[in-house]
Parts: structure tokens; sequence; C-alpha cells
């Protein structure tokens, strides 16, 4: 137990899992309203944005965009803007 302690890395915003149509994504404080714009970044591919459309707790967000990049996955880090979603 002592040894999980020590090794523990606080989670970073991310892509958790697929749900549908929709991500759901840890936020932590930074947690974006809905209709709020949301980033997804990864290192070898252009930002891309999906939309805020619910709180599924926990310091969560379900994500939605029109059509998700290929390189979506469990990991993929997201960024609140601050901005509404222009997407719909």
């Amino acid at each position: 137990m002592r040894a999980e302690l020590e090794e523990y890395q606080p989670l970073t915003p991310q892509l958790q899992h697929r749900d549908g149509e929709t991500w759901v994504a840890f936020m932590g404080d930074a947690l974006a309203a809905p209709g709020e714009a949301v980033a997804l970044k990864h290192p070898d591919h252009t930002t891309a944005y999906a939309v805020v459309v619910a709180h599924p707790g926990a310091r969560r967000a379900r994500l939605w965009a029109p059509q998700w990049p290929a390189w979506c996955a469990p990991g993929v880090s997201v960024e609140a803007t601050g901005k509404r979603a222009a997407l719909g």
C-alpha cells in the first residue's frame, strides 16, 4: 500500500473512454461548462475541438464532435478553451 501511495501520479485532463457518439474525459479542476469548447491535443496531429454536452460527475465531461479524429484514444490530452463552442 505504501508503494502505491509513493508512486501515485495525479490524473491529467485526458480522454478516458468512448461512449457511443461521445467521449468521456477527465477534466479535473478545469472542468468546462456545457456548451464550451474543449481542445483535443495530440503531439503528432493538428488540434481538434469538441463540445461539452454533459457532466457525468467526478470532474468529468461528456464530449461530442461532428466527426472524431481517427487518433482519438484514451489518454489523449484535453484542455478547456473557455470559449463557447461553434459546433452544430
